[in-house]
């Protein structure tokens, strides 16, 4: 601990503290306590609460009186308003292999500046926790040793921080740290330095930052990157025997097909997905979303419209205990900027309706998708003539991504402004655009 006064220590720090200063790793405190190493591990993660049962046997093994641990909070109440400049300052002081956990830092500080940090307190925190043990191992395996599993606990604590970063910002910028995730999984993979059951976990962590440096490329809009890492994703997760993320990624290169103009390779990966999901599967309305852009570019509207409505009958009748826990983000398939955006031309009200709904439904913390949603339904509006609300969608969204870059929102303004027809309406709202354009040249 960095005793900080003002630093509010939680049981699993306390314990990690514990176990540092008898020099023993997870595996020798969980034999000594009589737990399983899981348990301990998510203990000094902070993920679970632990059992008063769980504390005593803890304290038993490294002799100390329970209830110095009891007395603890088992997370940390709270934040402060410079937590993102303490994480960075604590990621400075390590070596090379930090460079992940600085650029993270760099992106929560930049959050905090625009007043979202109460929303990634959280997940900030605990990323944190466990750090200096996960670097170190890391190091260790950097130099031909082996590796513990904390690594691959770790990379998925990363892959939860920069999900719940996603949330407020784009892909843009959050891709060079996934990358730095990915690289350094993949240098441990290569030089063999996790054990068998901790290779396959590493597989596993490595299959989800694949998968989530693709969809931060897609957003950032390097297709041809983004499919690169979806192919190594469904590689990985195939290799550690994980179904779920195969067939998440083999979806997400789909949509990698659809934005590059080839609506029918999107359907024929689409089929493959769908066939490797098996049935049931919470991923079918998932895939079903992507299916009714695709039939929408082949002009098939009315395909597109079932198809819409059953992805949204599947998606209420899942079973939510089949659902992994990483897909939080999962939304109803009318709910999703896609249902909107394929109808524009075709039916521009009810391409609106939806995006109404959606916005309706999507949590205010939701910052990037409520953009997106807003900038769909401002060119519904306009392609309904309702010029006044169009340009008043518009100017939130341009508000809205005057801090961030964002570039698929900021595509969908584009085409926005060069619909515009010159009018007193519009003249305004195209002023704000040029002004915004030009900071983005400076």
């Amino acid at each position: 601990m960095s005793g900080d006064a003002n630093e509010v220590l939680t049981i699993g720090a306390k314990i990690r503290e514990l176990r540092l200063a008898r020099a023993w790793n997870q595996e020798e405190l969980a034999d000594r306590a009589n737990i399983s190493l899981s348990t301990l591990r998510s203990i000094e993660l902070e993920k679970n609460r632990p059992r008063t049962l769980t504390i005593q046997k803890i304290a038993q093994a490294c002799k100390v009186d329970p209830t110095e641990l009891m007395s603890l909070p088992w997370h940390p109440p709270g934040f402060n308003s410079n937590i993102g400049e303490k994480f960075e300052q604590s990621a400075a002081r390590r070596d090379d292999v930090a460079k992940p956990v600085h650029q993270i830092a760099r992106i929560i500080k930049m959050l905090n500046r625009q007043g979202d940090m109460q929303t990634i307190a959280g997940a900030m925190f605990a990323g944190t926790i466990g750090q200096e043990d996960a670097l170190r191992s890391i190091q260790c395996g950097l130099e031909g040793r082996k590796v513990g599993g904390e690594v691959a606990a770790w990379a998925r604590h990363q892959v939860a921080i920069l999900n719940r970063l996603d949330i407020h910002t784009g892909g843009k910028q959050l891709y060079e740290a996934a990358l730095s995730n990915l690289t350094l999984l993949q240098t441990l993979l290569q030089t063999r330095a996790a054990s068998s059951q901790d290779e396959q976990d590493l597989q596993l962590a490595l299959a989800q930052t694949a998968s989530q440096a693709g969809w931060f490329a897609e957003d950032a809009e390097q297709l041809d990157l983004a499919a690169q890492h979806y192919h190594f994703g469904i590689e990985m997760a195939r290799t550690a025997g994980n179904k779920d993320y195969a067939v998440y990624c083999m979806s997400r290169l789909a949509a990698v097909a659809l934005a590059n103009g080839h609506p029918r390779q999107c359907l024929s990966r689409l089929e493959c997905a769908e066939t490797e999901a098996g049935n049931p599967s919470p991923f079918h309305s998932f895939i079903l979303t992507f299916a009714v852009e695709a039939l929408g570019k082949l002009g098939d509207f009315q395909t597109a419209k079932r198809t819409l409505a059953k992805a949204d009958t599947l998606y209420d009748k899942r079973n939510t205990d089949h659902v992994p826990k990483w897909l939080f983000w999962l939304m109803r398939p009318s709910f999703t900027v896609i249902a909107g955006r394929t109808f524009i031309s075709h039916d521009p009200r009810f391409a609106a309706k939806l995006s109404e709904n959606a916005i309706a439904h999507t949590p205010a913390g939701f910052t990037r998708h409520r953009l997106h949603l807003k900038a769909g339904l401002a060119k519904a509006k306009l392609a309904l003539g309702e010029m006044d609300e169009a340009v008043s969608h518009a100017a939130e969204v341009l508000q809205g991504i005057a801090d961030n870059s964002m570039p698929r929102v900021e595509k969908l303004i584009s085409e926005f402004n060069a619909q515009l027809p010159d009018d007193p309406v519009t003249l305004d709202f195209k002023k704000r655009f040029a002004a915004y354009k030009r900071t983005l040249n400076v």
